[in-house]
């Protein structure tokens, strides 16, 4: 008896007690999947000799047994050191997340010759050694989801051309060098999702012929070059929700006869060519909502496609229509391709016609510049004369638009100067495209209104490139009374307050994406009942106002994606009884309250992935009894509860994938109309008790076949009592 109190003592003295600084611990285990372990604790850092690293081996075991290194114990580790594989030269797996390492030595996987799998996910790593992986030439699988990254050494996978799959997924990456991934040839999976990537490079894929996996979701790319894709011949999944795209042109992929998902939601995409579904004939899902120029759901191409023709046929139309403008317009772009004060110079002198009239268009210009200024510190309006002088000198009217381009162009490069370009879109619709440029306070909008048309004829404003205002222009919805549309994308918005949508009671369509926003006022929707989409997607909102939307009665579509959201007031959601989608996706969400969901009987979408719910509280999702499309992938699940859900008859999709599943209750699908189920792809991190082969697919299924499939899950869930 007394023998096994002292044990006790040891045990709590071992196990139990805080380790100091520079101390490390291995708890030996014969584990059946990864073979025999060394369970790490430690604390800030790691011993400066293998020999330091403390802890008894089971019976017949050395240091040259250890294959796999496990997070046990591990508060906070700054540097991770050479001194683990100069202990354990014949670790094959490596997995230590969450613990805080903000600095890798470039020697620390030197000695393990042996390593295939790389795990140091949710760190604080802001920077990779060139030489990192050198040595590690069997690696097949590295992941480094969820640290602070905003780059990677173009040579760090110069010996890695065993490498499978890489996870870059929720860091903060802006730039990637051109050859990063030139000698990976059997690279299957790239996950670039959440992270700060404004284009692609198509470099980066030219030589990936083998990759299968393609995530880019939750980037800002707003565009797709010519022939990005058309080297990935065995591409099966390309997933680029949440970004920023308003055109898919064909000629940016390849023959893809392997293709069969296409995953672009939640973009701006407005045209779309049809010839994508001739190079990619075999493409079986592809999810289009939350775009502009489509307001359907996932489609299953497969045996419809007359029926999804019809869905998309404005998105194909308005491409059509895009690029007979473009051809139309070719001569005039390529004189005012550039359209930034400082080549304007460049541009007409590199003009062969009409040179001495530009010539003297060019002088009348420069000297506006300068009264532009004064008049604007003035708070006087251009004078007219100057307009009918330059427009005598233009003759006609075709060279008289390329001055009234000019000269825009003059007026946006005015410190403090807000202007409109006036302008009739394809719609017919009457709109202002909005130049900003580093105006604190701005008082007014100037510009030059198209013939009978005036300020209560303006029904949509956007941004151009340039603009840049820290400040909301309240002033918009004071000048223009009749604004349906306001999409203030991408500006620099720092502040909003209570008045600035005051007089925008017409208003419908809001954007205010991709802005610096950190706080909206609990007023600040008073006035704009009849808004129909927000979007406050791409901010730094951390907190949102418990009464925020309570006189959106007619809200169908609400963006909060990308933000910092964690812990929202229980009635948020409470008035928005007519909203049909919600995104939710890639902010800090732990815990769901099933108090948000109670008044969304018309909810269709629900996006909640790239957050941290770990649990599904009972009766979370009860109410939503219109729901088609719930997204909980990329989270931290391991059991799914049919009290979660109760009965949904509508819900047709469900995502799950890149969770730690192990259980599923089989009421879950009894209860539900579910046939397409994601839950693929789920040992990211080498989880344990996985239910489902790894390459389930998320295709559509007939319900019996989908319960054969989940079988696994469905015995673990008995068995847990």
């Amino acid at each position: 008896m007394k023998f096994q109190i002292f044990i006790i003592f040891c045990g709590f003295f071992l196990f139990g007690t805080k380790f100091v600084d520079g101390s490390a611990r291995c708890l030996y285990v014969d584990h059946f999947k990864f073979g025999y372990t060394c369970r790490l604790s430690a604390n800030v850092n790691l011993p400066e000799n293998p020999s330091e690293i403390i802890g008894s081996h089971l019976p017949d075991k050395t240091d040259d047994d250890v294959v796999s290194i496990q997070k046990n114990k591990i508060v906070s580790l700054e540097l991770l050191s050479s001194v683990i594989c100069e202990k354990f030269k014949n670790v094959k797996i490596f997995n230590i997340p969450k613990s805080k390492i903000t600095k890798i030595d470039g020697n620390a996987f030197k000695n393990c010759k042996n390593l295939q799998n790389l795990f140091l996910d949710e760190n604080e790593i802001l920077e990779l050694p060139e030489n990192l992986v050198t040595e590690n030439i069997d690696l097949q699988h590295v992941s480094l989801m969820a640290n602070n990254l905003t780059t990677l050494p173009e040579n760090l996978f110069k010996n890695s051309q065993n490498l499978k799959h890489l996870s870059l997924m929720r860091n903060q990456i802006n730039f990637l060098p051109e050859n990063l991934f030139k000698n990976l040839p059997k690279l299957e999976s790239i996950f670039l999702d959440n992270n700060q990537l404004t284009a692609i490079n198509p470099a980066w894929l030219s030589d990936l012929e083998n990759l299968k996996l393609l995530f880019m979701s939750e980037n800002q790319i707003s565009d797709l070059p010519k022939n990005v894709f058309k080297s990935l011949k065995n591409i099966d999944r390309i997933v680029m929700s949440g970004n920023n795209l308003t055109v898919i042109d064909s000629e940016s992929f390849g023959m893809h006869n392997d293709l069969a998902y296409f995953d672009i939601r939640s973009n701006n995409v407005n045209a779309f060519d049809e010839k994508f579904f001739e190079i990619a004939p075999h493409v079986f899902v592809f999810d289009m909502t939350g775009n502009q120029c489509f307001s359907g759901r996932q489609l299953n191409v497969s045996g419809i496609f007359s029926e999804f023709k019809t869905q998309l046929g404005v998105c194909f139309d308005n491409f059509k229509a895009l690029k007979e403008k473009e051809g139309a317009s070719q001569a005039t772009t390529e004189i005012i391709s550039a359209p930034t004060s400082t080549s304007i110079d460049q541009q007409l002198e590199s003009t062969e016609s009409d040179l001495s009239k530009y010539d003297q268009i060019l002088n009348i210009l420069i000297e506006m510049k300068a009264e532009i200024q004064a008049l604007r510190d003035e708070n006087r309006e251009l004078k007219e004369q100057q307009i009918e002088i330059l427009k005598l000198l233009t003759k006609d009217k075709m060279n008289f638009k390329l001055f009234v381009i000019f000269c825009w162009i003059f007026v946006a490069s005015v410190d403090g100067f807000t202007s409109c370009e006036y302008k009739i879109d394809k719609k017919s619709s009457y709109k202002c495209v909005l130049s900003v440029k580093n105006a604190e306070n701005i008082e007014e909008i100037d510009g030059i209104h198209i013939s009978s048309k005036s300020d209560d004829d303006i029904e949509s404003i956007s941004p151009n490139s340039r603009s840049n205002s820290s400040k909301f222009p309240s002033n918009v919805c004071e000048k223009f009374t009749n604004l349906k549309n306001l999409n203030l994308y991408s500006i620099n918005i720092q502040k909003v307050d209570q008045n600035s949508l005051k007089n925008c009671e017409n208003l419908r369509i809001l954007s205010l994406s991709t802005n610096k926003i950190r706080e909206i006022p609990e007023n600040f929707f008073i006035h704009n009942s009849n808004l129909i989409e927000v979007d406050l997607s791409h901010n730094k909102l951390t907190n949102l106002p418990e009464n925020l939307f309570e006189n959106l009665d007619n809200l169908e579509n609400l963006k909060l994606q990308k933000n910092n959201l964690s812990n929202l007031p229980e009635n948020i959601f409470s008035s928005l009884s007519n909203l049909k989608i919600l995104i939710l996706t890639s902010n800090d969400i732990k815990n769901l309250n099933p108090k948000w969901f109670l008044e969304l009987t018309n909810l269709h979408q629900l996006f909640l992935s790239f957050n941290k719910i770990e649990q599904l509280p009972p009766k979370v999702f009860n109410q939503l009894t219109s729901l088609k499309s719930l997204d909980l992938s990329v989270n931290n699940l391991t059991t799914i509860h049919a009290d979660s859900f109760g009965s949904l008859p509508n819900l047709i999709e469900l995502s799950l994938e890149y969770n730690n599943i192990n259980s599923i209750d089989p009421k879950v699908i009894d209860n539900t109309g579910i046939s397409i189920i994601d839950l693929g792809f789920g040992d990211r991190n080498v989880k344990v008790n996985l239910c489902v082969n790894k390459n389930f697919r998320d295709l559509t299924r007939n319900r019996s076949q989908l319960k054969v499939e989940l079988k696994k899950c469905f015995e673990n869930y008995q068995q847990r009592g």
